[in-house]
């Protein structure tokens, strides 16, 4: 019985991923349930605020130093457009570069063997094993897949590079079967 739940699918050799793709996962890790989800939303909100000021500067004729509070809110709003949509992405992906750079586990090259239940990653010096009810979300890009664990902070990357076309195709079915709900592909 056990056979039928551990059924191989696929052994990965070789998945090495290297820091700046680890650090775009990162960032799309963050944009689906971190920091970075919404922050086109809150930028539009402080768009609209700023336009509400430049606009209200304008009918009234003020000069805009002769009218301090809705500069400083004009000023205000325009930092935190800059924030949500330049500076807050790059230093989450530097957190995740980080990260990387600080584990010696990760930066080795991986053995990721997929079955029917769940995964094992498996390196020289680790093995982490897991189950497919435990992932919240599969992510597919044109570099990667990327899967995100509910109770472990670790990042599932398989990288495209380290395997041919067949088993992509292989892996995107069984990811589109198995995470029916929680498969999305991205254009990034």
């Amino acid at each position: 019985m056990a056979d039928i739940y551990n059924r191989h699918i696929m052994t990965i050799d070789n998945n090495k991923i290297p820091i700046l793709m680890y650090g775009k996962a990162y960032m799309l890790s963050h944009m689906r349930r971190g920091r970075l989800k919404g922050k086109e939303w809150k930028a539009t909100v402080f768009f609209v605020v700023w336009l509400m000021c430049m606009f209200y500067m304008s009918v009234n004729r003020f000069h805009m130093s002769a009218n301090p509070v809705p500069l400083g809110i004009s000023i205000i709003c325009l930092y935190m457009m800059t924030y949500y949509l330049f500076i807050l992405p790059k230093r989450v992906m530097l957190e995740g570069e980080h990260i990387y750079k600080s584990s010696h586990m990760l930066c080795r090259s991986e053995k990721i063997t997929v079955t029917r239940d769940g995964y094992t990653l498996q390196n020289k010096y680790e093995t982490l094993c897991g189950y497919w009810t435990d992932m919240t979300d599969c992510i597919e890009t044109s570099e990667y897949f990327l899967l995100l664990g509910e109770y472990s902070k670790r990042l599932i990357i398989v990288s495209k590079k380290s395997i041919d076309d067949e088993k992509t195709e292989c892996l995107r079915d069984f990811f589109k079967k198995t995470m029916t709900v929680k498969y999305r592909k991205v254009k990034k």
